[in-house]
């Protein structure tokens, strides 16, 4: 069966595939044998629309939930109405702490992100809300660190917009705008750098374009660069715009510890190494106590974000259009993105009011 799951999967979910077409459809069935609530649908067909036609698709009237970007939701559809989840995931710029060099005919590392003032500038000079204004039309909240809803989590939080601190911040450390054209320098080297955000994922590169436009009074040039995901992977060890969702802290670890540099694709993108880091994580990992465990995260979290080797800047929201009559019933507060799939985890729930 391992040759066909891709298209024909076998599991005990409340639904059962009836036909499959990669990028274009999925038709489902409810599972007879599901152990739980059974849907009162037939029938369900999902649709692969693309981000530039979701808001036709949806004007068309022939679908019941459409999928749109944040923007496009601000737009009156008839006889459907908004639906905005909160998600867990952030939107979240690695920062490399290393210099740039190269690895295996890739370029890893930044010749400016590796100097922690321009970490801590970013961190307290930007305003997140304001960049969550301009990309995502408002849908979403700022993020300061890892996941707020887990229990491992350090709920690390702090005032951002210190734009004045900032600057000061970049002055004391030797970047300072010589030549008057508004990007500071030091050593020769301007405090520019390029950020990668996937073609195919239009609130992360938006993202990055307000980030860029934020970063501008602090004497920070950032270069937006719109790339599609074959070719963003290949730059992940510089700066690039990631969605990254820490309910379990394996991925934190995936993320900061020191022996995943140069493992999967998303492991250790700034090429992060504290000794200190990795002994709170390595003793997370091997602690018998729950709580112990969840102690020593919480230490390994404060101690990274000391460093910002990671710029978290929201928790982006999921908008839908979703048609008159359609009752999707309320989700909990552990919401993953996933280019916005998340939300039919509990479809099986879904109903048509009653006329």
């Amino acid at each position: 069966y391992t040759d066909t799951y891709g298209d024909k999967p076998i599991g005990s979910g409340a639904w059962k595939v009836l036909d499959f077409k990669k990028d274009q459809q999925l038709i489902l069935a409810p599972n007879e044998y599901y152990y739980g609530k059974k849907s009162s649908f037939k029938k369900i067909t999902i649709l692969k629309v693309d981000e530039d036609a979701a808001l036709a698709s949806a004007k068309s009237g022939q679908l019941d939930l459409v999928y749109v970007d944040a923007e496009s939701s601000k737009t009156k559809v008839d006889h459907m109405t908004v639906l905005t989840m909160p998600t867990v995931d952030s939107f979240s710029i690695n920062l490399p702490v290393i210099p740039e060099t190269t690895e295996d005919g890739q370029i890893v590392g930044n010749n400016v992100t590796s100097d922690i003032a321009i970490r801590q500038a970013l961190n307290i000079g930007i305003n997140r809300q304001a960049i969550i204004d301009n990309a995502l039309s408002g849908c979403g909240t700022p993020a300061f660190s890892t996941s707020p809803e887990a229990p491992w989590s350090s709920k690390y939080t702090f005032q951002d917009n210190r734009v004045e601190e900032a600057k000061k911040l970049l002055e004391d450390a030797g970047w300072k705008d010589t030549d008057g054209d508004g990007i500071r320098e030091k050593n020769g080297v301007k405090a520019e750098f390029t950020v990668t955000g996937r073609s195919n994922d239009l609130a992360r590169y938006n993202t990055v374009v307000a980030l860029a436009e934020n970063a501008k009074p602090l004497g920070i040039h950032i270069i937006a660069k719109s790339e599609a995901w074959a070719e963003a992977r290949k730059a992940r060890h510089t700066p690039t715009c990631w969605s990254f969702v820490d309910l379990n802290p394996i991925d934190f670890y995936r993320q900061f510890h020191s022996s995943q540099i140069g493992k999967q694709v998303i492991n250790n993108p700034s090429s992060y190494r504290n000794a200190a880091v990795d002994a709170e994580i390595d003793a997370a990992l091997s602690s018998n106590n729950r709580e112990d465990s969840y102690r020593h995260w919480i230490n390994a979290q404060d101690l990274v974000e000391k460093d910002i080797p990671s710029l978290r800047i929201s928790f982006p929201s999921l908008t839908y259009y979703v048609k008159d009559g359609l009752h999707i019933p309320e989700y909990g507060k552990t919401i993953t993105r996933g280019q916005g799939i998340s939300i039919i985890e509990n479809m099986n729930e879904w109903t048509w009011d009653s006329k």
